[in-house]
């Protein structure tokens, strides 16, 4: 699948690799451009909730084993939010 904006056309990320959720395949209204070597992708999201300067920590081995998280952080509010490792996703999403 692919998505197109006003000049370019990216080649969407499959969720499904990444997430297990049931509301996976549903129509998500904005999309993220990931970007690395070049290489550009568009990743579907459902909405954007803040923009924050975080400090990435390494996760513990469990975590770890899922290739496409690079580490997380914890949030003001004391949540730990994962982060996504954009390298390890556009690389496993290859055409």
């Amino acid at each position: 699948s692919f998505f197109k904006d006003k000049e370019n056309l990216y080649q969407l990320v499959k969720r499904e690799n990444f997430f297990s959720r049931e509301d996976i395949n549903k129509d998500y209204k904005l999309m993220f451009i990931l970007e690395h070597d070049k290489r550009k992708m568009a990743f579907p999201v459902k909405s954007i909730l803040d923009k924050r300067e975080i400090i990435v920590k390494e996760i513990g081995e469990e975590l770890n084993k899922s290739d496409f998280f690079q580490g997380a952080s914890i949030l003001g509010d004391g949540k730990v939010s994962l982060i996504i490792d954009v390298e390890k996703i556009l690389d496993y999403n290859k055409l």
